[in-house]
């Protein structure tokens, strides 16, 4: 850029040049001494640098060293022509070039604000670039700072600083200090830009990385937003409010990771949201009074929301997202829980900072002690139960670990806090079979429970299935308006028109047999496996084979494997009822009943009646018959007398009988 020199004053008359003929002076005495130095170049583009000193020495082609140098000048700024002055003691100038080097308490101010003090600083008024390699110090509006090696260019409004960066941005909330090794301050674009091991601090708080960039408002007064790039990790105290990440709280240190951080503030400074990611983490470290847990919350990108105070409300997942709560010293042992999912909204109690609700979607994974959850759709209420409530659906599933078992339903309900398990329509649980199981249910084969309403008890180890419940398990099957169970398995109860088919095992030393099963009705079941019985009550109605009992209570024994039927027991006032081989019917009424099925006997105790199938009728106090006999032991408590009586068949055909006269009977006694 070509410029005019318009005036070169001095309170000083310049020395007569010497005349042609005279002697050449030495180029050191050609040098003039004078004071009050004035120098104005113009640019085609209408800027202005006017050089003025206290006094000056040099030549006036040549290099001027100016004492007290005052240097003002101007420059564009978003498109606005601007003024800006350069002061040292110390001033080398070239006014041919429009070059300057500045020393010694050198500063240099610009209108909107920016200040820069170092000891060295060279200028070149034809590019508007001025240079330094000593330390600096500068300032603008709330934006102070240091570092050492210093390229500032007038014209285009930037500063780069190249070693050991330390800068200050002051607010409300107290001063933001950023070190990095070099920076790059554009005021045209309103941002500064750190690189190099960046390390921001403020009130405790601190965040590192490879790269920071801040970006201010229009005016250049108040940070809108910062960028913070490469291997990010910022740590706080609370000043941010970075509430906890679970139902819990926390009170101890916030750490937050990921490839970037960006930080966006509201015109009046207050802290809007944060996004971390890729790979954006949350942890909450705990506090002094804290259980020995931290958590974390993860994904591709996180996003954090905060209301006008500050105060976080919302986190959201964006893709590979999840929870976790895992002992701070994993050899001392303790709980992990976790969740997975795709997206996750999350919101928080501004007042106690707690995890109040969130919305989990999309392969939904929550893992605690010996179980795992999965759904593609969860949503968590802080305030449904204590502790929490886990709400799953579209295809939810709960996996116990220990012993394999799998519940499934439309919506299951998780209590983070108890493990206790909640289930709703279309309910399936399969059992594996246990491995010592001695009774009928859940040996060798899996049981698969259904029904439409289930409830876990997990501190007691219950499992409740109501409504139109049923159990079935291999060839056995168990029916009821509700089912519950027990101790591992080992106790089951079902009420409300129970119906029940259970069948025996065959034995090996019976290759081929076909079981028979014992089908039954009641209001009331109990199955105990370490008793081995089975209690019915409440107009029980049970059937093996060919034989049916009436009773208001009844009892399966098993044997002592728990795979088969020792007896059945039947009472008080018990009806039975058998089948004959023949078509006919034998009826026994009596106070109490036991039946033997490998024995294949029936004995009747208390005011015992015995109707055979031709109509015979038999009393006694206890009455003892064979199924597969028509052999009949009759015993007379009273008379301690042993009475059997036996249908022989006719050797001739009968003599009439009177009219009703009862039929012929061959009575033998002792």
């Amino acid at each position: 850029m070509a410029w005019v020199a318009l005036s070169l004053r001095s309170r000083s008359t310049p020395p007569t040049a010497p005349t042609a003929g005279e002697g050449q002076v030495p180029a050191d005495r050609q040098k003039t001494r004078m004071t009050e130095y004035e120098h104005i170049r113009l640019g085609k583009d209408g800027r202005e640098m006017k050089v003025a000193a206290k006094s000056w020495e040099g030549t006036d082609q040549g290099e001027i060293k100016l004492t007290r140098a005052d240097v003002s000048f101007t420059y564009m700024a978003q498109g606005k022509q601007e003024k800006g002055t350069i002061v040292a003691d110390e001033c080398l100038y070239t006014p041919a070039v429009g070059n300057a080097r500045f020393e010694r308490n050198v500063k240099v101010a610009t209108a909107d604000g920016f200040k820069l003090e170092t000891d060295s600083l060279s200028f070149d008024d034809k590019l508007g670039i001025g240079r330094s390699d000593a330390p600096v110090r500068f300032q603008r509006k709330d934006v102070s700072g240091t570092g050492r090696g210093l390229v500032y260019d007038s014209t285009g409004g930037t500063i780069q600083l190249d070693h050991d960066v330390l800068m200050h941005i002051k607010d409300e909330d107290g001063t933001t200090d950023i070190k990095s090794e070099r920076a790059f301050v554009n005021r045209g674009e309103q941002t500064i830009r750190f690189v190099g091991d960046v390390v921001m601090s403020k009130n405790g708080d601190e965040m590192r990385s490879k790269e920071l960039i801040v970006n201010f408002d229009e005016a250049g007064e108040a940070v809108q937003r910062t960028e913070a790039i490469g291997a990010v990790r910022a740590t706080f105290v609370g000043q941010h409010g970075l509430g906890a990440v679970d139902q819990s709280g926390g009170g101890g240190m916030r750490e937050l990771t990921g490839t970037k951080l960006d930080i966006f503030f509201r015109p009046d400074r207050t802290l809007e949201r944060m996004e971390a990611g890729p790979d954006g983490r949350l942890t909450i470290h705990p506090g002094p009074k804290d259980p020995p847990e931290k958590r974390a919350v993860f994904s591709r990108l996180l996003t954090f929301f905060f209301d006008e105070a500050g105060r976080l409300i919302e986190v959201q997942g964006h893709k590979d997202s999840g929870f976790v709560s895992e002992p701070t010293d994993k050899k001392a042992g303790g709980p992990v829980k976790t969740m997975e999912c795709q997206n996750f909204v999350a919101r928080f109690d501004t007042t106690t900072g707690q995890l109040d609700n969130g919305d989990f979607l999309k392969d939904v994974k929550f893992t605690w002690p010996g179980a795992v959850a999965t759904a593609q759709k969860g949503r968590y209420e802080l305030h449904r139960t204590p502790g929490g409530l886990l709400m799953l659906k579209e295809d939810p599933a709960v996996h116990e670990l220990s012993h394999g078992s799998r519940l499934s339903a439309l919506a299951i309900d998780i209590e983070p806090q108890t493990s206790n398990l909640a289930a709703r329509r279309e309910v399936r649980h399969v059992i594996p079979p246990r491995a010592k199981a001695a009774g009928p249910l859940g040996a060798g084969v899996d049981t698969v429970i259904t029904a439409r309403l289930f409830r876990s008890d997990s501190r007691r180890g219950v499992f409740r299935y109501t409504d139109d419940a049923l159990m079935r398990s291999g060839d056995d099957e168990l029916r009821g308006q509700e089912i519950v169970v027990e101790n591992g398995g080992t106790k089951v109860t079902a009420d409300g028109e129970v119906a029940s088919r259970l069948a025996p095992k065959a034995k090996e030393t019976e290759p081929g047999k076909t079981p028979v099963s014992v089908v039954s009705r009641a209001r009331h079941m109990v199955y105990d496996e370490t008793t081995r019985r089975i209690d019915y009550e409440g107009e029980v109605v049970m059937t093996h084979g060919e034989v049916t009992t009436h009773s208001p209570k009844s009892t399966v024994f098993l044997t002592a494997d728990g795979q088969g039927f020792d007896r059945l027991e039947a009472g008080p006032k018990v009806r039975i009822d058998q089948a004959m081989d023949k078509g006919g019917r034998r009826q026994a009424n009596s106070g109490w009943a036991v039946y033997r099925p490998d024995a294949k006997t029936v004995t009747l105790t208390g005011n015992a009646i015995l109707t055979d199938e031709q109509g015979q009728l038999v009393r006694g106090d206890v009455v003892k018959f064979r199924l597969d006999d028509e052999a009949i032991e009759v015993q007379g408590q009273q008379a301690r007398t042993e009475t059997i009586l036996k249908k022989e068949p006719p050797a001739a055909p009968p003599v009439p009988a009177a009219p009703n006269a009862p039929p012929a009977m061959k009575v033998t006694t002792p």
